[in-house]
């Protein structure tokens, strides 16, 4: 399987080798060299660079983690934190106090690294994907 792709993501890549496709291919490449990638993963041969390699371990390492360290409260209230939403109105969706979501906020931040709402509305947009990837990988089943 070969992924032809219009985001050339880091966090796409890691979960692309992850799934075991024989290479990650961005559509913006010459049509020759998508051409000749889809030949090459059809005879089976792997076609991930030791530059996407790296850059899905880096991203492993330094992202992935720190998003799996979050409990899926933690992402709950990031998600609605992300949105804007202040601690009240996190507090009245989630049906808990207050309190409960400053200490939500409070480890969602120290287990992201960052100091702010605003630094981790920033992560989030930086390193994490959202759904709309869906759309617009092509997978070729070689």
């Amino acid at each position: 399987m070969l992924v032809l792709t219009a985001h050339d993501v880091n966090a796409y890549l890691a979960a692309m080798i992850v799934a075991g496709v024989a290479g990650f291919v961005v559509k913006e490449e010459a049509p020759e060299r998508i051409v000749g990638a889809v030949r090459r993963a059809a005879q089976g041969e792997v076609l991930f660079s030791g530059e996407q390699l790296a850059r899905a371990r880096r991203w492993q390492e330094q992202v992935s983690a720190r998003w799996e360290s979050l409990t899926a409260r933690e992402q709950e209230v990031l998600r609605l934190l992300v949105e804007g939403r202040d601690n009240q109105a996190i507090a009245q969706e989630l049906c808990v106090a207050t309190r409960t979501v400053e200490q939500h906020v409070t480890n969602v931040l120290g287990k992201l690294g960052v100091a702010s709402r605003l630094e981790a509305a920033v992560w989030v947009r930086d390193h994490v994907p959202d759904e709309s990837w869906k759309s617009t990988i092509f997978i070729l089943f070689i």
